[in-house]
């Protein structure tokens, strides 16, 4: 069985999940590649782009919606990778497709940037 494209059919492209209704949410989802996944969610009112990112610890592939600093103009955000619970500094990289995240362990975002912070010991 060849793996594709739900809406399309392709099969030479990387798959990613959209809700198989609008009333179904993320409980029942079916494989489409980015382009179908965009257009579904245009077509819907439900745009929210997705940013791909690799996590610097483990090497884990997820993505991320966009931070409120984000929808601000600031290109920064965090947020902790899924599996190895890592937590990450987010900024979206300028590039042709805009589809893409860098991800840096918060420690060292921190360092850096000269950020000092001191232990508080409990």
């Amino acid at each position: 069985m060849k793996v594709c494209c739900h809406d399309c059919g392709r099969t030479d492209i990387k798959l990613f999940e959209r809700p198989r209704t609008v009333k179904s949410g993320l409980k029942n989802t079916v494989d489409v590649c980015r382009k179908c996944q965009i257009a579904w969610y245009k077509k819907h009112k439900l745009f929210r782009p997705r940013y791909n990112f690799k996590c610097p610890s483990c090497g884990h592939e997820q993505s991320a919606v966009p931070s409120i600093f984000m929808h601000m103009g600031m290109n920064r955000g965090n947020g902790s990778c899924m599996k190895c619970k890592t937590f990450l500094h987010l900024e979206i990289l300028d590039d042709m497709h805009g589809s893409e995240m860098k991800a840096i362990p918060w420690d060292n975002y921190l360092k850096e940037n000269g950020i000092r912070v001191e232990e508080v010991k409990i």
